[in-house]
């Protein structure tokens, strides 16, 4: 089992040589295979002989996922190489640091993920439950918690008598000398039995590649491994590769100085993590600064710290990849865009809400964070078509990186984002003379002037429909701004490319929500607001694409005159369903379902407003994060959709 497993990584690894360059073998590599047994791992762990380098993700696995590794060695099915960079005496892991931290987990404490079911008769538990006069599911529930409680060590040398007395002191109850007698081969058999699996996962075996030289190669071989179906997200892979990314951000004073000093310490608490779980780092703390962050690094830290100061920002302290989804989902829609929404006033929004001067460097560092973004994913899609043997898709792909940038640049989804943060913000009273407002309508006559069709504008403003939407108290403000707007429209562009045209229709649908909803957000206490209003827009990339089908959002106006030609109606033509059933096959939507959940996420909240209890806060926030990570993660199906990986 061992060498077909080497041979077959060994073969593989050849394959991963390959897209760094003409067909040479590499000198700078050497490569040794070696067979080790689980106790040898686990010794040289537990000895902190093994390092996990600064690119890695950190230990992630659920108890799901270590349980059915556990399960695969028990049954002796093969669970493949660990690749290790040699250190000399140490060695860093490229690739099954999940596995390892299963694998210690479970030579620590056994019981946590062994399932003796599998290994005992079927009427085991019946039969011995029924002996100690308790309920089956009582019996078995109480073997299981104090064998939870017991190191490798102790099992190794339980004896029965001994773990009979356990037993009655946690029922609470006593059994006579006699029955003991006759109870004490039942466990004597149970605790032979678990003696014999433990021995077989002390003695598995698993094979090792260990690769030394050039330590440059690590983060390559980790993305590469890792894109070859190994269960890993997206963005964990972006993250490592984006180890070879710095942001330094220079001269930053004040306030803004203050939160990259706790981007750093958001950073640091997370490695400080994985030494607290007794892994050796690669690198030293006390090295990282504000001047050699990692993209990756920054990114994450700047989540936490968003997450500190908003509630509504999905993410847990414990899981801190979850906020950084959102974060990069955000980075990652701006990809192919040529007016970047970073220079918007979405991010002078989220600086002022943590008190950070606009015209620093933190900004900076976000556009110039989405210019090495982009840049490097069409790298990563170049690398993946080399490695895959795909340049014959080259056209198919570029087709979809262009659709893709038209999504990002048009759908609007972080307009309707920033009136929903401006609205929610300012819920009591919006006054036109607030000049931040601005931007919102500024943002609306970008897209317009984007797409050149005047006849639309002009048709918007005939129809009051615009006029409908947005607040009595804007009307001057937004009267004046047209004006001025007017003269920017290309008057010589005569057709729409058809995806803009459904965006450009849904668009109004998703303002008429914003606007017109009086429970754009709520607030519980200080600044935990939870936005309602284009709830599904903030995070999910799809934006209003997915509120195309939403009938219950694309409302005739009453007050139309008849015949008129709302934009929107385009979406019951013939042709304009056929357009979006278009779309949602290639991105692979579903609105109906996408629609249910917003709703119950919405009833959820409202509940919460009216009873103001903390059983329904809890239930609608939990409700909420759920949501928000589910449609982050569907944004990285779509990103893989687009670079075809």
């Amino acid at each position: 089992m061992g060498n077909k497993n080497i041979s077959t990584n060994l073969s593989s690894l050849v394959k991963w040589l390959r897209v760094m360059g003409t067909w040479t073998p590499r000198t700078d590599l050497e490569l040794e295979t070696q067979v080790w047994s689980l106790q040898d791992l686990y010794e040289r762990k537990k000895k902190r002989r093994i390092r996990i380098p600064r690119f890695q993700r950190g230990p992630v696995w659920d108890e799901d996922a270590k349980r059915k590794l556990i399960n695969s060695i028990l049954n002796n099915y093969p669970i493949g190489a660990l690749l290790l960079f040699d250190n000399g005496n140490e060695v860093s892991v490229i690739d099954g640091l999940q596995r390892i931290q299963a694998i210690e987990q479970f030579m620590k404490t056994p019981a946590i993920y062994e399932n003796s079911d599998d290994f005992l008769p079927d009427d085991y538990w019946k039969k011995v439950s029924r002996k100690w006069k308790q309920k089956e599911k009582t019996f078995k529930d109480a073997v299981h918690h104090l064998l939870k409680e017991k190191e490798h060590e102790e099992i190794d040398h339980l004896q029965a008598y001994r773990f009979q007395e356990e037993i009655e002191k946690y029922l609470q109850i006593r059994i006579s000398d006699t029955q003991r007698r006759h109870l004490y081969d039942d466990l004597d058999s149970f605790i032979q039995t678990l003696s014999s699996m433990y021995s077989h996962v002390k003695e598995y075996k698993v094979p090792i590649l260990k690769v030394s030289g050039d330590r440059s190669f690590l983060p390559t071989a980790f993305e590469l491994i890792n894109t070859r179906g190994t269960p890993l997200t997206k963005y964990q892979i972006f993250g490592a590769t984006w180890s070879d990314f710095g942001v330094s951000i220079s001269k930053a004073k004040g306030k803004e100085a203050d939160l990259l000093d706790r981007i750093v310490d958001k950073v640091k608490e997370r490695y400080d993590g994985w030494q607290k779980a007794n892994w050796k780092l690669d690198f030293d703390i006390s090295e990282i600064d504000k001047n050699n962050l990692s993209l990756y690094e920054f990114m994450l830290g700047y989540s936490l710290c968003l997450q500190d100061a908003f509630d509504y920002i999905p993410g847990d302290k414990n899981e801190p990849e979850v906020g950084f989804v959102s974060m990069f989902g955000y980075h990652a829609c701006k990809v192919g865009t040529r007016k970047s929404v970073m220079g918007s006033d979405f991010t002078g929004i989220v600086l002022d809400s943590l008190s950070i001067p606009r015209t620093g460097g933190t900004e900076k560092a976000w556009k110039k964070n989405c210019g090495v973004i982009s840049n490097h994913l069409l790298k990563v899609a170049n690398l993946f078509y080399n490695a895959y043997e795909q340049i014959g898709r080259e056209v198919d792909f570029l087709n979809k990186v262009k659709i893709s940038s038209a999504r990002s640049e048009n759908t609007l989804y972080h307009m309707v984002c920033m009136a929903n943060w401006m609205v929610t913000r300012n819920r009591s009273s919006v006054p036109p003379e607030v000049i931040k407002q601005r931007y919102v309508f500024d943002i609306i006559a970008r897209m317009w002037s984007g797409t050149g069709d005047k006849r639309l504008f002009e048709q918007s403003k005939q129809s009051g429909y615009m006029k409908k939407i947005v607040p009595a108290e804007w009307d001057g403000i937004w009267k004046t701004f047209l004006r001025e707007q007017e003269h920017t429209f290309d008057t010589e562009r005569k057709a729409l490319d058809n995806r803009q045209r459904i965006v450009l229709k849904a668009v109004y649908s998703c303002l008429q929500n914003v606007y017109q909803s009086h429970s754009t957000g709520i607030v519980f206490e200080d600044d935990h607001i939870f936005p309602i209003a284009g709830l599904n827009l903030i995070y999910e990339t799809g934006g209003p694409i997915n509120h195309i089908g939403n009938r219950s959002l694309i409302q005739k106006d009453p007050n139309r005159k008849k015949g008129s030609s709302l934009p929107h109606e385009y979406l019951r033509t013939k042709s304009g369903k056929t357009e979006e059933r278009e779309l949602k096959t290639f991105w692979g939507l579903n609105d109906n379902t996408l629609w249910r959940e917003m709703t119950g996420v919405s009833k959820a909240i409202e509940t919460a407003k009216s009873s103001n209890t903390a059983k329904d806060k809890k239930t609608a926030r939990a409700a909420y994060l759920k949501f928000i990570k589910k449609r982050s993660e569907q944004m990285f199906g779509i990103m893989s959709t687009v670079l075809d990986i």
